[in-house]
Protein backbone atom coordinates (compact mmCIF):
# COMPACT_ATOMS: atom_id res chain seq x y z
CA UNK A 1 0.00 0.00 0.00
CA UNK A 2 2.84 2.32 0.62
CA UNK A 3 4.30 1.62 -2.74
CA UNK A 4 0.93 3.20 -4.40
CA UNK A 5 0.20 6.21 -2.00
CA UNK A 6 4.35 7.16 -3.03
CA UNK A 7 3.47 10.14 -5.69
CA UNK A 8 6.68 9.47 -7.83
CA UNK A 9 4.47 6.10 -8.39
CA UNK A 10 2.62 6.58 -11.52
CA UNK A 11 1.77 2.93 -11.95
CA UNK A 12 2.25 -0.43 -10.25
CA UNK A 13 1.97 -3.91 -11.51
CA UNK A 14 1.81 -7.07 -8.09
CA UNK A 15 3.78 -10.03 -10.22
CA UNK A 16 2.90 -13.25 -8.20
CA UNK A 17 3.02 -17.27 -8.76
CA UNK A 18 -0.50 -16.96 -6.85
CA UNK A 19 1.18 -20.27 -4.90
CA UNK A 20 0.52 -17.90 -1.50
CA UNK A 21 -2.82 -16.49 -2.99
CA UNK A 22 -4.56 -17.83 -0.17
CA UNK A 23 -8.12 -16.48 1.51
CA UNK A 24 -5.92 -14.00 3.95
CA UNK A 25 -3.89 -12.66 1.33
CA UNK A 26 -6.71 -12.55 -1.45
CA UNK A 27 -8.85 -10.60 1.57
CA UNK A 28 -5.52 -7.74 1.25
CA UNK A 29 -5.32 -7.84 -2.19
CA UNK A 30 -9.33 -6.56 -2.74
CA UNK A 31 -8.41 -4.08 0.50
CA UNK A 32 -5.50 -2.92 -1.55
CA UNK A 33 -7.39 -2.10 -4.62
CA UNK A 34 -10.36 -0.69 -2.67
CA UNK A 35 -7.45 1.81 -1.55
CA UNK A 36 -6.38 2.73 -4.97
CA UNK A 37 -8.53 5.35 -5.65
CA UNK A 38 -5.96 7.07 -7.96
CA UNK A 39 -6.01 3.58 -9.97
CA UNK A 40 -2.29 3.08 -9.95
CA UNK A 41 -2.09 -0.46 -10.15
CA UNK A 42 -2.85 -1.69 -13.62
CA UNK A 43 -2.47 -5.66 -13.27
CA UNK A 44 -2.30 -8.33 -10.58
CA UNK A 45 0.23 -10.76 -13.06
CA UNK A 46 0.11 -14.34 -12.26
CA UNK A 47 2.76 -16.87 -13.81
CA UNK A 48 1.59 -20.28 -13.97
CA UNK A 49 3.67 -23.11 -15.72
CA UNK A 50 1.57 -25.14 -18.17
CA UNK A 51 -2.02 -26.13 -17.88
CA UNK A 52 -1.69 -29.42 -15.97
CA UNK A 53 -0.28 -30.57 -12.94
CA UNK A 54 3.04 -32.59 -14.33
CA UNK A 55 3.96 -30.17 -16.25
CA UNK A 56 4.09 -27.49 -13.78
CA UNK A 57 5.98 -29.80 -11.31
CA UNK A 58 7.88 -30.41 -14.23
CA UNK A 59 9.31 -27.22 -15.12
CA UNK A 60 9.22 -25.76 -11.35
CA UNK A 61 9.82 -29.12 -9.66
CA UNK A 62 6.97 -28.70 -6.89
CA UNK A 63 3.64 -30.07 -6.98
CA UNK A 64 1.25 -26.74 -6.51
CA UNK A 65 -0.49 -26.45 -9.83
CA UNK A 66 -3.98 -27.43 -8.22
CA UNK A 67 -2.81 -25.05 -5.50
CA UNK A 68 -2.40 -22.43 -7.93
CA UNK A 69 -5.40 -22.72 -9.70
CA UNK A 70 -7.52 -22.85 -6.70
CA UNK A 71 -6.13 -20.11 -5.48
CA UNK A 72 -6.37 -17.79 -8.95
CA UNK A 73 -9.86 -19.04 -9.66
CA UNK A 74 -10.68 -18.43 -5.72
CA UNK A 75 -9.39 -14.73 -6.04
CA UNK A 76 -11.16 -14.25 -9.56
CA UNK A 77 -14.92 -15.39 -7.59
CA UNK A 78 -14.08 -12.88 -4.93
CA UNK A 79 -13.49 -10.21 -7.11
CA UNK A 80 -16.66 -10.99 -8.91
CA UNK A 81 -18.52 -11.35 -6.10
CA UNK A 82 -17.39 -7.88 -5.37
CA UNK A 83 -18.12 -6.33 -7.85
CA UNK A 84 -14.82 -4.73 -8.93
CA UNK A 85 -12.66 -4.72 -12.24
CA UNK A 86 -9.30 -5.36 -11.39
CA UNK A 87 -7.36 -6.30 -14.47
CA UNK A 88 -6.45 -9.69 -14.09
CA UNK A 89 -3.32 -11.19 -16.38
CA UNK A 90 -2.37 -15.05 -16.39
CA UNK A 91 0.80 -15.77 -18.27
CA UNK A 92 1.38 -19.65 -19.14
CA UNK A 93 4.82 -20.61 -19.26
CA UNK A 94 4.81 -23.57 -22.06
CA UNK A 95 7.04 -26.42 -22.63
CA UNK A 96 8.16 -26.91 -25.83
CA UNK A 97 6.25 -28.82 -28.51
CA UNK A 98 3.32 -28.40 -26.13
CA UNK A 99 0.47 -26.81 -27.96
CA UNK A 100 -1.64 -23.84 -26.37
CA UNK A 101 -5.72 -24.04 -26.08
CA UNK A 102 -6.86 -20.75 -24.51
CA UNK A 103 -10.46 -22.70 -24.63
CA UNK A 104 -8.69 -24.98 -22.24
CA UNK A 105 -7.18 -21.81 -20.31
CA UNK A 106 -10.50 -20.12 -19.79
CA UNK A 107 -12.21 -23.13 -18.28
CA UNK A 108 -9.38 -24.39 -15.93
CA UNK A 109 -8.28 -20.47 -14.97
CA UNK A 110 -11.30 -18.69 -14.99
CA UNK A 111 -14.13 -21.13 -14.39
CA UNK A 112 -16.52 -17.76 -12.79
CA UNK A 113 -15.60 -16.30 -16.38
CA UNK A 114 -14.40 -13.05 -14.96
CA UNK A 115 -15.06 -10.21 -17.69
CA UNK A 116 -11.06 -8.50 -16.88
CA UNK A 117 -9.18 -11.62 -16.99
CA UNK A 118 -6.20 -11.52 -19.89
CA UNK A 119 -4.43 -14.98 -20.97
CA UNK A 120 -1.61 -14.96 -22.19
CA UNK A 121 1.39 -17.73 -23.28
CA UNK A 122 4.90 -18.09 -24.18
CA UNK A 123 6.83 -20.53 -26.16
CA UNK A 124 10.21 -18.89 -26.02
CA UNK A 125 11.77 -17.31 -23.11
CA UNK A 126 14.86 -14.96 -22.02
CA UNK A 127 17.15 -16.81 -20.74
CA UNK A 128 20.27 -15.57 -17.85
CA UNK A 129 23.74 -16.85 -17.82
CA UNK A 130 22.99 -17.05 -14.14
CA UNK A 131 20.94 -20.66 -13.94
CA UNK A 132 21.39 -23.63 -16.42
CA UNK A 133 18.74 -23.74 -19.08
CA UNK A 134 15.68 -26.00 -19.04
CA UNK A 135 15.69 -28.64 -21.72
CA UNK A 136 12.20 -28.56 -21.49
CA UNK A 137 11.78 -25.17 -22.79
CA UNK A 138 13.29 -22.97 -25.86
CA UNK A 139 14.60 -19.69 -25.49
CA UNK A 140 15.45 -16.33 -27.43
CA UNK A 141 18.57 -16.93 -29.38
CA UNK A 142 21.51 -15.15 -27.79
CA UNK A 143 22.02 -10.93 -28.27
CA UNK A 144 24.93 -10.02 -30.24
CA UNK A 145 25.09 -7.14 -28.96
CA UNK A 146 28.59 -5.97 -26.69
CA UNK A 147 26.08 -4.52 -24.10
CA UNK A 148 28.64 -1.35 -23.78
CA UNK A 149 25.64 1.02 -22.77
CA UNK A 150 23.28 0.02 -19.45
CA UNK A 151 19.66 -2.24 -20.31
CA UNK A 152 16.88 0.13 -20.58
CA UNK A 153 15.21 -1.98 -17.70
CA UNK A 154 17.35 -0.65 -15.25
CA UNK A 155 15.16 2.51 -14.99
CA UNK A 156 12.19 -0.15 -14.02
CA UNK A 157 12.05 -0.23 -10.27
CA UNK A 158 10.32 -3.74 -8.51
CA UNK A 159 9.15 -3.53 -4.79
CA UNK A 160 9.68 -6.83 -3.44
CA UNK A 161 7.70 -8.28 -0.86
CA UNK A 162 10.02 -7.65 2.43
CA UNK A 163 10.53 -3.92 1.69
CA UNK A 164 13.61 -4.25 -0.94
CA UNK A 165 13.57 -2.21 -3.81
CA UNK A 166 15.50 -3.46 -6.80
CA UNK A 167 16.05 -2.19 -10.45
CA UNK A 168 14.34 -4.72 -12.69
CA UNK A 169 16.51 -6.90 -14.23
CA UNK A 170 13.74 -7.99 -16.60
CA UNK A 171 14.50 -11.64 -16.58
CA UNK A 172 15.31 -11.75 -12.99
CA UNK A 173 16.30 -9.03 -10.71
CA UNK A 174 17.52 -11.02 -7.61
CA UNK A 175 19.47 -14.16 -7.19
CA UNK A 176 20.96 -16.32 -4.91
CA UNK A 177 23.50 -14.53 -2.84
CA UNK A 178 23.45 -11.83 -4.95
CA UNK A 179 22.07 -8.08 -4.32
CA UNK A 180 23.90 -6.38 -7.43
CA UNK A 181 20.49 -4.66 -8.45
CA UNK A 182 19.53 -3.99 -5.22
CA UNK A 183 18.79 0.09 -4.97
CA UNK A 184 17.82 -0.47 -1.23
CA UNK A 185 14.29 -0.29 1.26
CA UNK A 186 10.89 1.32 0.83
CA UNK A 187 12.24 3.42 3.73
CA UNK A 188 15.00 4.80 2.06
CA UNK A 189 14.74 8.23 0.59
CA UNK A 190 14.13 8.61 -3.30
CA UNK A 191 17.36 10.47 -3.69
CA UNK A 192 19.21 7.23 -1.92
CA UNK A 193 17.53 5.25 -4.11
CA UNK A 194 18.22 6.76 -7.50
CA UNK A 195 21.84 7.38 -6.81
CA UNK A 196 22.08 3.44 -6.04
CA UNK A 197 20.60 3.26 -9.90
CA UNK A 198 23.06 5.90 -11.05
CA UNK A 199 26.07 3.72 -9.83
CA UNK A 200 25.02 0.61 -11.35
CA UNK A 201 24.33 2.44 -14.37
CA UNK A 202 27.57 4.27 -14.42
CA UNK A 203 29.75 0.97 -13.08
CA UNK A 204 28.12 -0.62 -15.86
CA UNK A 205 29.16 1.95 -18.93
CA UNK A 206 32.45 3.77 -17.49
CA UNK A 207 33.78 0.52 -15.78
CA UNK A 208 32.31 -2.65 -17.52
CA UNK A 209 30.80 -4.04 -14.51
CA UNK A 210 27.82 -5.80 -15.73
CA UNK A 211 25.65 -6.76 -12.63
CA UNK A 212 25.23 -10.47 -12.09
CA UNK A 213 21.82 -11.21 -13.53
CA UNK A 214 21.88 -9.15 -16.44
CA UNK A 215 25.27 -11.03 -17.36
CA UNK A 216 23.77 -13.04 -20.50
CA UNK A 217 20.91 -11.97 -20.55
CA UNK A 218 18.94 -12.23 -23.85
CA UNK A 219 16.47 -9.61 -23.14
CA UNK A 220 19.16 -7.03 -23.24
CA UNK A 221 17.54 -3.66 -24.70
CA UNK A 222 19.90 -0.58 -25.54
CA UNK A 223 18.92 2.08 -23.13
CA UNK A 224 20.26 4.57 -25.74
Amino acid sequence: SQVLTEQKVKQATIFTNAIKLDNENQDKFIALLKLDKAHKMSQLYFSVGGLEKQTYKDLYKVDRFDLVVGNINSFILKLKDEGMTAGIHIHLKMMKGRPFDMATAIKILNKHNYPFVYISHSNLYYSNDGYNRNAMISYYPDTPDEKKLACSYLSKTRFAADGGVWADGCVISEMPGDSSLKLGSINDPLTLIEASRKAIIDNWEQQGIIPKPCQGCTVYHCKK
